[in-house]
């Protein structure tokens, strides 16, 4: 409503108001006759937070930006290799596509749930998935005070057409197919609901949603703020009545930029008039007003340098390269590190009922998946080594990951230095879909018959040879692509990244610019399959065209994969070298 009082004297009658201020609701927790516990009326709350959260595109970008960073690149453990099946498992319960979803309610609203579904013949988690946390409220607690249940509704506006399902709260011990998981860090004072951490900053989310409004408006009205229209001569008191009445309904809000006031004057030597409404240096008042309500949302969510977000402003954040690795490493160490935290202790939780013993952790994103550099954009062919880097250091890192090829129980059938698509004949890749004891898979790269590993070659060194080659030679270790790719966020060959940097992609690049090694895809299949003998898979390869025997029915690699870097453009530098 708007706040009015009428101005009188004895030429005119006009009625000034001004529009009220919209405050942040209270988020009151209410209890309900049915059950549970609502979050304002109807579960109102959580669409207040939702229309903030579509309506500020600042507060939209940051909230998107934090679900990704939660969320990762993937979920993995470090103790994969010495627990295959437990990872497999894992695997095969947590889908990216519900994790993510879950990252992203927990940054929106600050809690998140999903519901764990139990195998039919047994007690063993066979599934997770992501429920939306509008749509679930907590039940009433019991005598002891513990929440035992929650309940989901698709509209808590419409309960008729959308009745509210009770759910039981996920214990270990428990047999029920069907329960939920919740995920709420501690707030003070709140106890069946939390607010989102940026809560100080919905009314700055709000304020730029309705400025955006008003500006729109603006555009539309022809860039006026309005006008008076002076009309001569008295008029009934109702009639009066009506037209402000009218005026206050058409002037309220954000929507109602240049709207046209009528006032009546008793004047008869004055004419009806029409004025503009005339607001000095506008731009500069709606710049200071977006600017402001932009900074306090990055305030309220503990933003480091906004450039991560792909904002620019004059606020101040630094955004050489230096200053933005300082604020990712504080963003990442300060606000998103504890949220991945929240996640997986709960993944554990859930997880322990399969006797999975997993550490989780989040293959994180770094500064180079947020903001590319322009000296090192994705069109860059390869690798460029510092002239002034002699660093020649390593870490046994992917070493540890590597595996030592178990000859007794496999048999390498194809080893290969191309890395195009695979065609073994239709009898062969029918027989890889029959499933088969498989105890030891953990690549994407296997199926039922095959496992696909890659070991560093040609194995030989000599005296120039860099410490990472020369070490990896001697290992004489095959390894996963995963192993590969992961070892590529870690520091193993430090100073041969782009200008000088300490990561880059070791599957392309191996040991760098001008490196003579390359990655050889060995074909491995159990000797002790019941599907076919390795002497009629070696038959049926050997009867394919010598053109067909070159390709293999695999996932496709990169064709750097099986290039030295030194035969590749400018021999693996990112730039000619001079």
């Amino acid at each position: 409503m708007a706040d009015s009082k009428p101005i009188d004297n004895t030429t005119s009658s006009i009625e000034v108001f001004q529009l009220s201020s919209v405050p942040v609701p209270v988020m009151e927790e209410i209890k309900s006759r049915s059950g549970w516990m609502n979050f304002g009326s109807n579960n109102c709350h959580y669409n207040y937070i939702l229309d903030r959260y579509y309506g500020s595109p600042t507060n939209k970008t940051i909230i998107d930006s934090y679900s990704d960073f939660i969320c990762g690149k993937a979920i993995t453990a470090p103790d994969r290799s010495m627990k295959p099946d437990q990872y497999a498992q894992m695997l095969s319960i947590i889908k990216l596509s519900d994790h993510r979803n879950i990252c992203t309610d927990l940054s929106i609203f600050n809690e998140c749930c999903f519901e764990v579904i139990l195998s039919k013949s047994t007690d063993d988690v066979v599934e997770i998935n992501h429920l939306p946390k509008q749509n679930v409220v907590p039940g009433l607690p019991n005598s002891n005070g513990v929440i035992t249940d929650y309940w989901f509704s698709y509209n808590w506006s419409k309960l008729r057409d959308y009745p509210a399902v009770k759910i039981p709260v996920f214990d270990i011990k428990t047999k029920v197919k069907k329960t939920i998981f919740i995920i709420k860090p501690y707030q003070p004072g709140k106890v069946f609901f939390n607010v989102p951490t940026y809560f100080a900053g919905l009314r700055a989310a709000y304020s730029e949603e309705q400025l955006e409004i008003y500006y729109n408006n603006h555009i539309d009205n022809g860039l006026s703020f309005g006008h008076i229209i002076n009309i001569v001569g008295d008029a009934e008191e109702e009639v009066k009545k009506a037209h402000i009445k009218e005026v206050k309904k058409q002037l309220t809000g954000a929507n109602n930029a240049g709207k046209v006031v009528i006032s009546y004057n008793s004047d008869k030597d004055n004419k009806t008039t029409v004025e503009a409404l005339e607001v000095s240096e506008a731009h500069k008042q709606y710049e200071f007003l977006s600017n402001n309500s932009k900074q306090q949302i990055m305030i309220s969510h503990r933003v480091t340098s906004p450039i991560l977000f792909g904002i620019k402003d004059n606020t101040g954040f630094g955004n050489n390269a230096e200053e933005m690795k300082t604020a990712f490493d504080h963003l990442m160490k300060m606000v998103i590190s504890p949220k991945q935290n929240l996640i997986l202790e709960g993944y554990k939780d859930v997880l322990k009922k399969n006797d999975i013993s997993l550490s989780l952790e989040i293959d994180q994103l770094d500064l180079n998946d947020v903001v590319v550099p322009e000296a090192a954009s994705a069109e860059t062919s390869a690798v460029e080594m510092s002239s002034q880097n002699s660093v020649d250091e390593i870490s046994d890192y992917l070493i540890e990951l590597g595996e030592v090829e178990d000859l007794d129980e496999w048999q390498c059938i194809s080893t290969e230095e191309i890395s195009e698509h695979h065609i073994l004949n239709d009898k062969l890749i029918n027989l890889a879909k029959v499933p088969s004891s498989f105890p030891n898979a953990g690549s994407e790269q296997d199926n039922d018959l095959f496992k696909i590993r890659y070991s560093y070659a040609p194995n030989r060194s000599h005296d120039k040879t860099r410490t990472f080659c020369k070490k990896m030679v001697e290992a004489g270790k095959v390894y996963r692509i995963e192993d590969i790719n992961l070892a590529s966020d870690k520091v193993v060959n430090p100073g041969f990244g782009p200008h000088g940097a300490d990561k880059y992609d070791i599957l392309l690049y191996k040991g760098g610019p001008r490196c003579r090694h390359f990655w050889m895809r060995k074909i491995y299949m159990r000797k002790t399959n019941k599907n076919i003998s390795v002497n009629e898979a070696l038959k049926i390869i050997n009867e394919l065209e010598p053109a067909d025997r070159s390709k293999v029915r695999l996932p496709v690699n990169d064709k750097k994969v099986a290039m030295l870097p030194d035969d590749m453009p400018n021999n693996g530098f990112l730039n000619p070298k001079k």
